[in-house]
């Protein structure tokens, strides 16, 4: 029952540590990642704005694309700093995202 409960609570930790709003560190093309606890996923880059569904196992983000097709991609956060991984061609990308403050 203990192991239950814990496996819970650390669920929940997880998921609270992953949402919210995140700003892209690349200067080449600054992106915001809005990642909301009900499973969506706001894309925010060059005025236009892209929502995918999501869901989060085991460290890898599962998003449903637009045209109905899945991506995963394995995630971990490092201090305040959320590192996106993906391959692509045999190469490795690492996208890096801070987290941003709302203030309304």
């Amino acid at each position: 029952m203990k192991i239950l409960i814990l496996s819970v609570i650390a669920f929940f930790y997880s998921n609270e540590k992953l949402v919210g709003l995140w700003k892209s560190i690349d200067n080449k093309s600054i992106k915001y990642l809005n990642i909301q606890s009900n499973g969506f996923l706001l894309e925010i880059k060059d005025n236009s704005t892209s929502r995918f569904n999501y869901k989060e196992k085991d460290n890898f983000l599962q998003i449903e694309m637009e045209n109905g097709n899945m991506k995963e991609e394995s995630f971990f956060i490092s201090g305040d700093t959320l590192i996106i991984q993906s391959i692509s061609n045999g190469i490795v990308k690492k996208n890096k995202f801070i987290k941003e403050s709302l203030v309304l």
